[in-house]
């Protein structure tokens, strides 16, 4: 009975006290009865697909008309993501139908579109590839893009034994089903008898930058070329890699807006002389900085000189010519620039 009057007394002198623990007992039943509501469902991711049209080019300029591969629903349509290189000079997006102005650029195209609804959502998502058979590599350098593997300081291997890396990356895009064909000046052909079946280049033995660069419109107007693989320095190296930037410009100022060429620039491969080797490292530094610095997505650096040592230099006195296992290193790495970078494509991929 006093403990019963001891805690009637206690909540009279605190009524604040009551009024808390009421507070929290009514906060503790609403949490027992109340139920946490469900989350919203994560969304369907919306479907990808690819596709690949190999389109043919048989004159410059002229129009390729196709359509759009997607599933269309009643009342759906295409919408276009991100156009290709082509300008696109007509589109239905009722049924997907396309003409593009084909350049005189082979270089592989891509479309991103949309599938959408009748209501206008997006259903689907599509990339899709446009392949030019044949794509035209041009191999652009010195003795070393000729192929001369040994110079005694007189003669040079014969010009059809002369293959260099170009038969390796050869036999590398066939057996990668890419369409392609080596372009060059007649009379630079090499390697016809050493079983190279596309001769076709242009190395020029015992020229420097400035050749290439005073060469370069003449070559390019009669061998029209997509990709170029640049290997130019080795001979009178110079103590900065200017020349090569000038020869990326002289590209860019001859090719029009609808003939994008790519141009892979290497660095140069290591000379056995220490001396000279001093100066292909500061060259190739350089070089490095220079393609860091410009914006054009068609320059690529192909690091060449850290796929070769001394070892894959042949043992010629003048030490600046790859050995077999050289020139087979130089064809992987071109190889691997190019399929890193999308040059390589097929429709049967």
């Amino acid at each position: 009975m006093n403990q019963f009057r001891s805690i009637k007394s206690l909540i009279a002198s605190s009524p604040l006290l009551l009024t808390l623990s009421l507070t929290v007992l009514l906060s503790s039943c609403d949490s027992d009865t109340s139920t946490t509501p469900e989350p919203d469902p994560e969304p369907e991711p919306i479907p990808e697909f690819t596709s690949c049209l190999a389109a043919s080019i048989n004159e410059p300029l002229s129009d390729i008309s196709f359509t759009l591969p997607a599933n269309f629903v009643t009342g759906g349509s295409l919408r276009i993501d991100q156009a290709p290189i082509s300008t696109i000079e007509f589109f239905d997006e009722s049924t997907g139908e396309i003409r593009i102005q084909s350049t005189q650029s082979r270089l592989p195209q891509t479309i991103e579109y949309s599938v959408l609804d009748a209501n206008a959502e997006v259903i689907e998502t599509r990339t899709h590839s446009l392949v030019f058979p044949q794509l035209r590599i041009m191999p652009l350098g010195d003795s070393i893009t000729h192929g001369i593997d040994f110079f005694d300081g007189t003669e040079s291997p014969e010009v059809g034994l002369r293959v260099g890396y170009r038969l390796a990356l050869y036999n590398q895009l066939t057996a990668a089903e890419l369409s392609f064909d080596f372009v060059g000046q007649a009379g630079q052909r090499a390697g016809q008898d050493a079983g190279l079946p596309d001769p076709d280049n242009n190395g020029y033995p015992g020229v420097d930058i400035d050749f290439i660069f005073d060469k370069l419109p003449e070559i390019l107007e009669q061998n029209p070329a997509d990709v170029l693989l640049l290997h130019i320095g080795t001979n009178q190296t110079p103590a900065t890699a200017q020349g090569i930037d000038d020869i990326l410009d002289r590209v860019e100022s001859l090719s029009a807006d609808t003939q994008a060429i790519t141009v892979l620039v290497a660095t140069l491969v290591p000379k056995r002389d220490a001396a000279q080797q001093q100066q292909v490292a500061a060259f190739n530094i350089d070089l490095r900085q220079r393609i860091a610095n410009r914006s054009n997505s068609n320059i690529i650096l192909v690091e060449q000189a850290n796929a070769l040592t001394n070892a894959d230099i042949s043992s010629e006195v003048i030490g600046i010519h790859p050995n077999d296992i050289g020139y087979q290193k130089m064809a992987d790495t071109w190889f691997t620039a190019m399929n890193t970078s999308s040059i390589i494509q097929s429709c049967a991929q």
